[in-house]
């Protein structure tokens, strides 16, 4: 027998299906958070600037002042 047959033989089969259901469950986790990193932050962000426009016009000059001192 080799070496790669012999890992595989010191595995249950029941610890291997818990081992692949653990490892598709991480995959799913880490393509949900993402997903909600990815949309969430650009809806927010449109979302404040919508609240900032409906204020006093200074507030818009201080945002728009703090981002191009933050972001050259």
């Amino acid at each position: 027998m080799d070496k790669s047959m012999l890992v595989f033989k010191r595995f249950s089969i029941p610890s291997l299906l818990t081992r692949t259901t653990n490892d598709i469950t991480q995959i799913q986790m880490l393509f949900t958070m993402g997903l909600q990193v990815v949309t969430r932050g650009p809806i927010m962000a449109i979302w404040a600037i919508g609240k900032i426009l409906g204020k006093l016009e200074y507030w818009i000059w201080a945002v728009v002042v703090t981002v191009i001192v933050n972001y050259p």
